[in-house]
């Protein structure tokens, strides 16, 4: 196996004094005393660009906001709110690139921290998303030239597969590639026969890579065809998965490893890395345009999905065309998850929705519409937005590019890429429902970082028993 991990350093400096204090911005300066076994963890970021060599535009820089206190004893503030508090630059030491939190440590083990009940990663890992993007597009580039990805997935029929986001995130890479398919690992493991037939090379999508059905369906696969090539995406490289004897690993910036329970910087990265195999050179040039335009634009999403949070009463319903299936799966898992279960949600397509689904909604369902950038698929789009209106159904709030005037809609967000292909928006339009899930949990009081605090789900998925294949027939393990 070769292992695929470039190192791009972005950020961070880590103090460890019992008297922590933020250095360098005179705008911003306080005092914290540290137990003896607590480890302060102040993250800096500067404006670089992904390799480290010149400064990014001027624009909305979510990772240098986002330091000591912001994230902290703030919960009911909206970021854009707590953001615009720090209008200087802050100042901080250029260090080494922070290690992933490992899965015995605890997930709230920061300065300072009294109240384990208040949020810390969740925020900051929807906001860095933009940062990051370029450095997964770089990660995969290196990895394609060194594995020589480009010929040997181009001669084979290629299966994307994964469990929860990331089998959304699967599907959502499949639909930007010619002849691919996906499969979740959930079905992928008990079915695999069914699945494999004329498939060249398994791609895993994952963040830790330690669910039980991760390193098992390689297994599986290699038992039934060894000739398959099998490769993974991971945001983990010490895990189950990166160790189970792959021909190919890339691994993405640790960053993408997110503490949080639920799947947010991971999610976009995971696809973008997935989609810069499929179609490396446009994705390239989609990736420059929507991180510059999501750091400008995140403050007002930020506000608009704060405010349509507060009016939400019981349901919402998530519509996209069938290119964005994957974004609409994920971001009614994301206020599934974050919620805790407390807002129901169906995610359906445009035409989908006549056919049954339409007797979920309610006058005031909200009802979150991504519009799709295809003249045609547009069109359907827009006759049912008229037709919900017509009939007084739901709430309409539609994603669409800034400016853009779109009739039917009682409020409009920006779209991070409105005219790039549908297929490859999905990493970049997360952002809204990964904003709109975070302020909902924040109003049910909830933590986001763990809004399962009963351990109804859990950030690594327990409980799984992977019972092996014989001719001894069901039972067997």
């Amino acid at each position: 196996m070769i292992a695929v991990d470039c190192e791009v350093k972005i950020f961070s400096f880590i103090s460890e004094s019992k008297q922590t204090k933020l250095k360098g911005n005179p705008d911003f300066s306080r005092q914290r005393t540290l137990g003896p076994s607590k480890t302060a963890r102040y993250q800096v970021f500067r404006g670089l660009s992904p390799l480290g060599a010149e400064p990014l535009p001027r624009a909305f820089d979510p990772c240098q906001s986002i330091r000591l206190g912001v994230c902290v004893g703030l919960r009911y503030t909206s970021a854009a709110t707590r953001l615009g508090r720090f209008g200087v630059k802050a100042d901080g030491n250029l260090g080494e690139e922070r290690e992933p939190l490992g899965m015995t440590e605890s997930l709230h083990m920061t300065a300072g921290v009294e109240h384990q009940d208040e949020p810390l990663y969740t925020l900051q890992e929807i906001l860095q998303q933009p940062v990051l993007w370029p450095t997964t597009v770089a990660r995969v580039r290196t990895a394609s030239e060194q594995l020589n990805l480009t010929r040997r997935l181009s001669e084979v029929r290629v299966l994307l597969t994964g469990a929860g986001s990331s089998a959304y995130a699967a599907s959502s890479v499949a639909s930007a590639w010619p002849g691919a398919m996906a499969v979740p690992t959930t079905d992928l493991l008990v079915d695999a026969e069914r699945y494999l037939t004329d498939v060249g090379a398994v791609i895993s999508l994952a963040r830790s890579g330690d669910s039980p059905e991760s390193a098992a369906v390689v297994d599986r696969v290699r038992t039934l065809h060894p000739e398959i090539l099998q490769l993974a995406i991971t945001c983990n490289h010490d895990s189950l998965l990166a160790q189970s004897g792959l021909e190919g690993l890339i691994v993405l910036d640790p960053r993408t490893n997110d503490r949080s329970l639920v799947m947010t910087g991971s999610f976009s990265n995971l696809v973008l890395a997935g989609l810069s195999l499929a179609q490396p050179d446009i994705v390239a040039q989609q990736t420059d345009s929507a991180s510059e335009r999501a750091r400008t634009l995140l403050p007002v999403i930020d506000k608009g999905c704060e405010r349509i949070a507060a009016g939400i009463r019981d349901r919402i319903v998530v519509l996209c065309s069938s290119p964005l299936l994957g974004w609409g799966r994920e971001a009614g898992l994301k206020i599934l998850e974050m919620t805790a279960g407390r807002f129901p949600v169906v995610t359906e397509t445009y035409l989908g929705l006549r056919h049954g689904p339409m007797s979920f909604l309610r006058p005031d369902t909200l009802v979150l519409c991504l519009l799709s950038s295809e003249p045609t698929r547009r069109l359907y789009e827009v006759d049912l937005i008229q037709e919900l209106r017509s009939k007084k159904l739901g709430y309409l709030v539609g994603i669409a590019g800034a400016g853009e005037h779109v009739s039917g809609f009682s409020d409009v967000l920006p779209a991070v890429l409105p005219d790039a292909p549908d297929d490859l928006r999905t990493p970049f339009e997360i952002l809204i429902p990964q904003l709109l899930g975070y302020h909902l949990s924040l109003r049910l009081g909830l933590n986001p970082d763990n809004p399962s605090p009963e351990g109804v789900i859990s950030r690594v998925v327990q409980g799984v028993k992977i019972h092996s294949t014989s001719s001894n027939g069901p039972g067997t393990s």
